[in-house]
């Protein structure tokens, strides 16, 4: 067996999925004692990860399906309006800035962050955000302590390196009565079985790590945080089309409404007392 990294955890026995695409054969690797599970080899293995998201310039499709992503950014603002029906919130990966702009609407002080210089640009550009939208990580911000009641990773965490040392800075910067937000792909599904390198989540150009629920609730509890809501959810990426493929997936679609499972994992967490 290769020689694998330990794991978060301190675990180093790993289940093994091997994966073939074109000119990319890569496996994920599960823990066997917290089931975190990340992509090998780790993916964007340069001097500097964020020199990758600077240079990525792939953010005007965000605008190309705007109508469905802004449909996609008021189901965690629904849920965050049980929390917090106004505040302080930061969109940690904003990319374009469609959540801040959604976030708005609905009567946050909302800002975001990210790496890419040109997604910080289309975002004031198009909605107009100018000082909302700051290029850097948090981290580098070294943004003043308990300034946000609201911190939101919607497709984020899983293409962070250390996701414990950034939800633990993301704590530093959270309220004492605030939540942590995080959206994610859900590996162990149904999606991902029928789907395999296919399945939108894989990304394994990009997605470091690949979370069910069990490695979820580790890195949010060694980052100091515990769960008080979450769901199990469908993705935004499944387009029915007026096909065999389209039929199959609104069948599956339909069983995974029907069971209350997907593929997207949504979770509310606070500090723990």
């Amino acid at each position: 067996m290769p020689d694998f990294p330990i794991c978060l955890c301190g675990a180093n026995k790993y289940r093994v999925h091997n994966y073939k695409t074109p000119g990319n054969d890569f496996s994920v690797i599960i823990c066997g004692a917290c089931s975190l599970a990340r992509t090998w080899p780790q993916p964007i293995d340069l001097p500097s990860i964020d020199d990758f998201y600077k240079s990525q310039t792939s953010h005007q499709a965000k605008f190309d399906e705007l109508p469905l992503r802004q449909s996609f950014s008021h189901r965690p603002l629904e849920i965050i309006k049980k929390y917090f029906s106004a505040g302080s919130l930061l969109d940690v990966g904003c990319s374009a800035g469609v959540f801040v702009a959604e976030a708005k609407k609905y009567g946050f002080d909302a800002r975001g962050i990210d790496l890419s210089e040109s997604a910080i640009e289309l975002g004031r550009h198009n909605f107009g955000l100018g000082e909302a939208l700051t290029v850097g990580s948090l981290k580098s911000l070294a943004l003043p302590a308990e300034s946000f009641e609201v911190i939101t990773y919607l497709h984020c965490l899983e293409h962070i390196v250390d996701p414990i040392g950034e939800l633990s800075e993301a704590k530093r910067v959270l309220s004492d009565q605030g939540i942590l937000v995080l959206e994610l792909p859900r590996f162990f599904s149904l999606w991902r079985f029928l789907l395999g390198v296919r399945w939108y989540g894989m990304s394994p150009t990009q997605h470091i790590w690949q979370f069910g629920w069990r490695g979820a609730v580790f890195i949010l509890e060694r980052s100091g945080f515990e769960v008080i809501y979450a769901k199990k959810g469908l993705s935004m990426y499944h387009k029915i089309t007026a096909d065999f493929s389209g039929l199959v997936k609104l069948l599956i679609y339909a069983f995974a409404w029907l069971s209350k499972t997907g593929d997207n994992l949504f979770i509310v967490a606070r500090k723990k007392k």
